[in-house]
């Protein structure tokens, strides 16, 4: 984003597709990375030029256990206090709402989708707490607006910042 400003959708999705796997990997551990930013992505280069984007610092994430219809998150980080980066964080993050699961994530890589593919973050504002009213109130501008993407791709993104986790 900072070398080459927004990408085109195609390259966007290209680029994403292996977070998403790795979150898919995560999420089947009953891993929750919690924390999913441009900043924790890195583009690795392979011994023959190609960049590989991996997703690093799971260092707030939570992991979760089911046992005998008993759900129980493992948490490194304080009940109840809010944990991320503000303008990736999903409504429910931002309310700190306890019991967080994959879909937090999924909503984090809907922003960062929508980011490299339109230059803007989904919500911003002027401070803190502005911003977290906008994740939690406000809908995202479609991706479509900046000419971002298609029809189709825009429906993806509002999935995937759907104010419901459901």
């Amino acid at each position: 984003l900072n070398q080459e400003g927004r990408l085109t959708a195609v390259k966007a999705v290209q680029t994403m597709l292996p977070i998403a796997d790795a979150l898919a990997t995560a999420h089947a551990k009953g891993v929750i990375h919690r924390d999913v930013k441009p900043e924790n992505v890195i583009l690795a280069t392979d011994e023959d030029g190609r960049s590989q984007p991996k997703l690093l610092d799971f260092g707030i994430a939570s992991l979760q256990e089911t046992s005998k219809r008993v759900t129980q998150e493992k948490r490194l980080t304080r009940e109840g206090s809010v944990v991320g980066t503000p303008a990736y964080m999903s409504p429910e993050q931002a309310m700190g709402k306890e019991g967080l699961d994959h879909r937090t994530d999924v909503w984090s890589f809907a922003v960062m989708l929508y980011e490299l593919t339109t230059g803007h973050l989904p919500f911003d504002a002027d401070n803190y707490n502005a911003l977290l009213y906008e994740i939690i109130h406000q809908p995202p501008q479609p991706s479509t607006r900046y000419a971002a993407g298609d029809a189709a791709l825009w429906r993806i993104l509002e999935v995937g910042l759907n104010k419901n986790p459901e």
